[in-house]
């Protein structure tokens, strides 16, 4: 990219603003595991790439090249969904251009997960990889789910019986026991915040939701992001004093992102605190104009989102392969249909 200064269009994806990614280098662009680089060469975070060595098969060692912000196998980081490149090709003109620049990198595959089916990316992908030599494979395609805005008796209406009550309709089954309180805390309290998300997720899972480096990645990002018109929102739900359900969202431009969510099981008959806190989550959304998303992923026994959600995006995540790793694809596509002729 030339040493000039390129005005990107602005990033459809709250992962891919610079907020995001510069807290990511910040956190994460010195671990020992990973080569940073800078294609542009002017320190704007949104044209760093990474490369990071992987056994591929657990014999084969291979080079995998990945956007700064994108968490891999060789640095665990928070999910970025609907990854958004066509800046990232802005910054360096056009595809044919970027390719250039990716082509002298030591990698034999790029890792681009996460891509919006509707973002009119895949033609550029084509373009890249036709321009380094490489082939486009699609590796993972799943749904993420989100509530459109829409009047919130209008929402309500259109749920499910057993999902109405779930969610919306056993809040005055609550409040008739208990004392409910919900809190929004700021941005100086997320430490606290991080405590109780990762005691629920343990006692759920087995295992906290975030580390100490994602804590500090996310507090990071949080306050980039109020430069970027959004905030991190820090969700909590108190019953009879006790905090019993927190929720961790993004709210960026026009929508609220819900990053994670974690409650204690009560014995509150029939009452399942965390799909309540999350009914309160959306109405305040809905009410705000705005559309509430889920992103992708499922619950620990069923699609819950599946449930509650009024719209669906495809995302695919895609390899752009090149070298040996391009030769076996290509193998292994032979090796297939010859076995489908026979």
């Amino acid at each position: 990219m030339d040493q000039v200064a390129i005005q990107s269009e602005s990033p459809g994806s709250v992962f891919r603003t610079r907020a995001w990614v510069q807290a990511w280098i910040d956190t994460w662009g010195s671990h020992p595991k990973i080569q940073l680089i800078d294609l542009g060469g002017r320190k704007d975070p949104l044209e760093q790439v990474y490369i990071a060595s992987q056994v591929f098969k657990k014999c084969l060692p291979i080079k995998v090249l990945n956007l700064a912000g994108v968490g891999s196998s060789s640095v665990s980081t928070p999910r970025a969904e609907y990854i958004d490149l066509m800046p990232f090709i802005q910054l360096a003109g056009n595809p044919v251009e970027l390719a250039r620049l990716l082509m002298p990198l030591k990698w034999q595959r790029f890792n681009i997960p996460d891509v919006l089916d509707s973002s009119g990316t895949f033609p550029q992908l084509q373009v890249i990889a036709a321009h380094t030599s490489g082939i486009l494979h699609r590796h993972t395609r799943e749904l993420a789910y989100s509530v459109v805005p829409q009047p919130w008796p209008e929402y309500v209406a259109g749920l499910g019986a057993n999902t109405r009550l779930a969610y919306i309709n056993r809040r005055k089954n609550l409040l008739q026991q208990a004392n409910v309180e919900q809190e929004n805390w700021p941005l100086e309290r997320a430490e606290q915040f991080f405590t109780w998300l990762n005691q629920f997720h343990c006692e759920r899972w087995a295992n906290p939701c975030y580390s100490l480096e994602s804590q500090k990645f996310l507090k990071n990002f949080g306050t980039r992001l109020i430069d970027e018109g959004g905030c991190l929102l820090f969700r909590v739900l108190r019953v009879n004093g006790q905090v019993t359900a927190v929720l961790l969202d993004i709210q960026w431009r026009d929508t609220c992102y819900n990053l994670q969510s974690g409650f204690l099981e009560t014995s509150f008959p029939k009452i399942a605190l965390g799909s309540l806190h999350m009914g309160y989550d959306i109405e305040q959304a809905l009410q705000q104009g705005l559309r509430y998303d889920f992103m992708a992923g499922q619950g620990k026994h069923s699609n819950y989102k599946e449930r509650i959600a009024t719209c669906t995006q495809a995302m695919s995540g895609y390899y752009l392969e090149r070298g040996i790793m391009k030769n076996l694809r290509q193998f292994k596509q032979r090796i297939f249909t010859s076995g489908n002729q026979a």
